[in-house]
């Protein structure tokens, strides 16, 4: 049987019912694709924490009920990570601070009323709904913290009065490809909000671009914001004129985190100018963006996350003439002999007054 298949079958197998501890404080299930069914009663008195992963929704009751205010009163932490069979989730709790929902497949209708509510992730849930809109209203007028990496359009997606909201992330935006939705979502996402302090955007590439149309000239408009995370998914690719374009737009950051990242389900980047695989890629185009001045003039501080070398990752320190701080976090990936020319080559053209931190995790 194919992975597919024992997946199939793991879903067919024996349902166990959510054990009610009366006294339990955390509660984390990995059922492995099992069956869940939520009882008709019951208290979680103490309940602070839970976690489900890998849970196929069995049973008349909704879940909802059980993780509400009047089953759980304590409860401040929920976590629902890659199940299926929850059709609708309707949670009413004055404790609730976190709530993260990822990969809820069959996801329509999610209802939130939290008033204590901070953080609020959602991801890859309404995309895998059938071809009805889904539906979500969120009521929580304290929320700081909104990731968001799901389908989006202000017709089916209401978040009430969220003016306290800091960050807004995790924008994810397909840079080669052709006329994604999820690209459709994400720039009606950065219109809903006119002023954040953090922004995360992700910039994705496919592992071959081939023919792909260029896609980040629909992206015109950015809330205002002071901190900016910039997540690069580039699987080798040449990233410098997706980046420049997104910078252009954030003339006015204090402080950039700039990750370099590669996605679980792509093979390990290969650089494609040194690949036959690659040959004759458009990746580094358009190339208007390497004679066009871009001055990040009130940029203080950069952190970049597992830098690997490459030459691109080193025009953003260029591009910043105020900088303050610097802090280069290397990838597992780079050699010693890499890393010491990194080092030496950040030195050298650093200027006096810039504090400089090297982080090796490997170690």
């Amino acid at each position: 049987m194919d992975a597919d298949g024992e997946e199939a079958a793991a879903w067919e197998e024996g349902t166990v019912e959510l054990p009610c501890f009366e006294k339990a404080t955390y509660i984390t299930l990995r059922l492995g694709h099992l069956g869940l069914a939520v009882p008709p009663a019951g208290v979680f008195a103490r309940l602070i924490s839970l976690n489900l992963s890998g849970v196929r929704f069995d049973g008349p009751c909704e879940l909802g009920d059980a993780v509400s205010s009047p089953w759980c009163p304590c409860l401040e932490w929920l976590t629902i990570c890659n199940t299926r069979g929850l059709d609708s989730l309707t949670v009413d709790s004055k404790s609730l601070v976190r709530m993260r929902l990822s990969t809820v497949v069959g996801l329509r209708r999610l209802v939130v009323v939290a008033p204590a509510l901070i953080r609020l992730t959602v991801a890859s849930c309404f995309v895998h709904a059938s071809s009805s809109e889904p539906v979500a209203n969120i009521a929580a007028p304290r929320l700081r913290f909104l990731e968001w990496s799901d389908a989006y359009h202000p017709s089916f997606v209401q978040f009430g009065n969220i003016a306290r909201l800091r960050r807004l992330g995790n924008i994810q935006f397909l840079v080669y490809g052709d006329d994604f939705v999820c690209n459709r979502a994400s720039l009606r996402l950065l219109q809903r909000f006119k002023v954040v302090e953090c922004l995360m955007i992700t910039l994705l590439y496919p592992p071959e671009i081939g023919d792909y149309q260029y896609l980040m000239d629909d992206m015109t408009v950015l809330p205002e914001f002071t901190i900016l995370h910039l997540v690069l998914n580039a699987n080798g690719h040449a990233f410098g004129a997706s980046s420049f374009h997104v910078l252009r737009m954030c003339t006015s950051i204090r402080r950039m985190i700039l990750e370099f990242s590669t996605r679980r389900n792509f093979k390990a980047p290969t650089a494609c100018s040194c690949h036959a695989l690659f040959a004759g890629c458009i990746c580094d185009q358009p190339l208007n963006w390497k004679t066009e001045e871009l001055l990040l003039n009130r940029l203080q501080e950069i952190e970049i996350q597992e830098l690997q070398g490459s030459k691109y990752e080193f025009a953003f320190v260029n591009w910043a003439t105020t900088l303050k701080q610097v802090t280069i976090t290397f990838s597992c990936r780079i050699t010693e002999r890499k890393i010491k020319e990194v080092i030496q080559m950040f030195q050298s053209f650093s200027r006096p007054g810039v504090c400089m931190k090297f982080k090796n995790f490997r170690k």
